[in-house]
């Protein structure tokens, strides 16, 4: 089961060899407020907040997600999940990673730009 949340505060816990980055978040509420919908999509509820006796996750235990707010109900926000870079990509150095750009030629004459 996933649980979607919204950081608050980004905490640093300073110890003596190390630092912990810790998130503090709103918890979604997960009974009622999470659904799928025909098309396979994960929506989400946000306003409806839960689990707030433990609103604290480690960097290790979160994943980057987009809410898009649902146009056909603006309770609901729709889940996107970028493309992980948790893997070495040795053929897309650039910032656009694994996009695919497919850009089809118009030919001009040149006569009209002389």
């Amino acid at each position: 089961m996933s649980f979607y949340r919204v950081i608050q505060e980004i905490w640093k816990l300073k110890y003596s060899t190390f630092n912990v980055p810790m998130f503090k978040c709103d918890w979604d509420q997960n009974s009622g407020g999470v659904r799928i919908n025909e098309l396979g999509y994960v929506l989400v509820d946000l306003n409806r907040v839960g689990h707030k006796s433990n609103s604290f996750i480690q960097e290790s235990q979160a994943k980057q997600v987009f809410y898009v707010e649902d146009l056909s109900d603006a309770r609901w926000s729709v889940i996107l999940t970028p493309p992980q870079r948790d893997f070495e990509d040795r053929y897309n150095d650039d910032e656009l990673g694994d996009t695919i750009l497919q850009c089809q030629g118009i030919p001009l004459r040149w006569s009209e730009y002389n």
